[in-house]
C-alpha cells in the first residue's frame, strides 16, 4: 500500500469525495483515506502521478508520504506547499470564527433592546389604560360640578 498526505480536507463529505476520486482511477483496488490524520491509502498499480491528479482534480492537495521517505530534497518544496494551504485554511478559519463571533455578539443585544421594548411597552399599557379612565372620570366630574353651579 501506498501512503499519501491529503490536504485541505475538513468534514467527512470532503473524505468521501477524495476517496471515490481515487478509487474511479484505473488500477486502483482499495482506498482508505483517514480525516483526522490527513492521509490516504491506497492498494493497486495507479502511478502516483494518476492518484495525485484524482485528489487535485477534486479539489485538495496530495503529495506521496513514500517518495517523501526516498526522496527528501523534494519533500521540502511539498512541505512548504502544505503548510501554505494550512496557513490559508487557518486564516479562513479565523476569518469564520470573527464574523460569528461579532454577529454572536451583536444579534442578541438587538433582541435584548427588543424584548427591553417590549417589556416597557407591556408595563406602561396598564398605566396608560388608568390614566385614559380617569380622564372619563374627571371630565365627569367637572361636568357634573359646573352643570350643577351654573344651575344654582
Amino acid at each position: 500500500m501506498k501512503k499519501y498526505s491529503v490536504t485541505g480536507m475538513t468534514c467527512a463529505a470532503c473524505s468521501a469525495r477524495v476517496e471515490k476520486a481515487v478509487s474511479d482511477v484505473p488500477g486502483v483496488d482499495e482506498v482508505q483515506v483517514n480525516l483526522l490524520t490527513n492521509s490516504m491509502m491506497v492498494n493497486g498499480a495507479a502511478t502516483d502521478d494518476m492518484i495525485i491528479d484524482a485528489v487535485t482534480k477534486a479539489g485538495y492537495g496530495a503529495s506521496s508520504l513514500d517518495s517523501e521517505a526516498r526522496d527528501p530534497g523534494n519533500s521540502n518544496g511539498e512541505r512548504e506547499m502544505v503548510q501554505n494551504q494550512a496557513t490559508k485554511q487557518t486564516k479562513g478559519l479565523l476569518r469564520r470564527f470573527l464574523v460569528s463571533l461579532i454577529i454572536f455578539a451583536v444579534v442578541p443585544l438587538s433582541v435584548a433592546v427588543s424584548v427591553c421594548d417590549l417589556f416597557y411597552a407591556l408595563m406602561a399599557f396598564p398605566t396608560m389604560f388608568t390614566i385614559l379612565r380617569l380622564r372619563s372620570r374627571v371630565n365627569e366630574e367637572v361636568r357634573r360640578y359646573f352643570s350643577t353651579s351654573g344651575r344654582a
